[in-house]
């Protein structure tokens, strides 16, 4: 009998699971199983989405979503899934400071690692090069030696004396950008890791690529054909109410089955059936209501994984602000600007400014989002003038990586038969990023078909 999966979530963990059960049946001669996704929204992409603005008759993202070369599971998936050419690799990254203006960091491919890092520190002239030479000497520290065990990197650099300018202009930007969390909250060890795959691996694991189009319509417009050619059944609007074990399938009782009982939104109509495998890629604070044993877990019970948030404003002007089409910000309370072609419109050029870690900054609305986001852009570019704000606030984007979490991520395996786990809440070498996302559902599926070569039966 052909087996039948489900996924419940739509999101890069819930897609990148799918896309992944495809690949391995035909790297393991298995039968097609029939997958269903569910998903509880409109729109697929999840955190990695937008919404649609009708005033501007307009889809704008929620956040900037780039990555780095030195994600291979993100770039396999896009590779695999033709979204490649929606993202474009950036020649630099730029650099921009209050009164000093721009700075490009590009990394060598003619020096070997990490050799090749030595270019791009040197242009980084908004430090002395004393201090260029200090941000250099604690890369290889990080690098060379192990991080003590439940220390934060902030206490590390204090441990390390970095410097006021060495800790806040160079190793907050990149640690706020990649945790959305302050470094006296971030993991020392979860910062190893991530240093060691973006800066020690290979000579362009830094570069960055940026979408090219909105989020809604690369994972939308452009990914749901595929999915249907490789026929991955998406059920938009369809809310999972419970999922609990055992049922009956084709009038004969299957211990060890997976019943998932569904709603239709649109019709507001409930149906239960049964699965040979589900896996659960939704967010760590959904995770319980849906499958209940969830909430003996220690990361449940204790609350260690502390949600935090990602703030994001687009804003039309008449004017250039820089010639690039994205900058980290330095000396500021915003981290990023970018430029957003595609949402030019009546009302000049498009920017976003990103705001990692709201709560962190203060920033408690959107009010108080566009009023530190009018300021700052004013102290940046003195003749700017902006003349519309659209601003979008979203409390539970990432969970903290404290120290604490590093031992509490659950595991994809559950100790439900059949029952698997994925989201970037899940044990991984990665905080809350695509990487970590996509990196969950294809380690999920691995499970699964561990499972199904140690168990046939299954």
């Amino acid at each position: 009998m052909r087996k039948r999966v489900a996924i419940i979530g739509g999101g890069l963990a819930g897609l990148a699971a799918a896309v992944e059960i495809r690949n391995l049946e035909r790297e393991k001669g298995m039968e097609p199983p029939e997958i269903h996704l569910f998903e509880a929204t409109s729109t697929l992409g999840g955190r990695a989405g937008g919404y649609f603005w009708s005033e501007a008759n307009l889809w704008l993202d929620y956040s900037m979503h780039v990555f780095m070369h030195a994600c291979a599971s993100l770039r396999q998936f896009l590779e695999n899934t033709h979204l490649d050419a929606f993202w474009q690799t950036q020649p630099q990254i730029n650099f921009l400071m209050r009164k000093k203006g721009v700075f490009p960091f590009r990394g060598s491919n003619s020096l070997p690692v990490p050799l090749h890092l030595a270019p791009g520190l040197w242009r980084l002239k908004f430090l002395s090069p004393w201090e260029r030479l200090t941000a250099a000497k604690i890369m290889r520290a990080i690098h060379a030696y192990p991080m003590p065990e439940g220390w934060t990197f902030g206490e590390w650099l204090n441990w390390r004396r970095c410097s006021y300018n060495v800790r806040n202009l160079f190793f907050e930007p990149i640690v706020l950008s990649a945790f959305c969390a302050q470094l006296e909250n971030v993991s020392a060890r979860m910062v190893k890791k991530l240093f060691d795959a973006v800066f020690f691996t290979t000579t362009d694991a830094w570069r960055v690529a940026l979408p090219t189009r909105p989020l809604n319509e690369i994972f939308n417009d452009r990914l749901e054909p595929f999915l249907e050619k490789i026929d991955i059944r998406v059920h938009r609007n369809h809310r999972i109410e419970n999922v609990r074990q055992g049922c009956a399938r084709d009038n004969a009782t299957q211990e060890g089955n997976v019943v998932v009982s569904v709603k239709n939104q649109r019709t507001q109509q409930s149906e239960s059936s049964c699965f040979d495998a589900v896996f659960c890629a939704v967010p760590w604070h959904e995770a319980p209501r849906l499958i209940p044993f969830l909430r003996k877990e220690t990361w449940f019970k204790e609350q260690i994984l502390v949600p935090n948030g990602i703030g994001s404003v687009h804003c039309w002007t008449d004017e250039t602000w820089f010639e690039h089409n994205h900058a980290a910000v330095l000396g500021e309370t915003i981290q990023w600007i970018f430029r957003i072609p595609h949402a030019d419109n009546q009302w000049g050029r498009c920017y976003q400014v990103l705001l990692s870690d709201p709560q962190g900054c203060g920033v408690t609305s959107r009010d108080t989002l566009q009023k530190l986001v009018w300021g700052e852009v004013q102290a940046l570019f003195p003749n700017a003038k902006i003349n519309r704000m659209k601003s979008f606030m979203h409390a539970q984007a990432v969970f903290v990586p404290t120290p604490a979490t590093e031992k509490v991520r659950p595991r994809n395996a559950t100790s439900v038969p059949r029952l698997y786990l994925a989201g970037d809440w899940t044990l991984t070498p990665y905080p809350s990023t695509m990487e970590g996302a996509v990196l969950s559902g294809k380690n999920a599926v691995l499970e699964w078909f561990r499972d199904l070569e140690s168990n046939p039966a299954l």
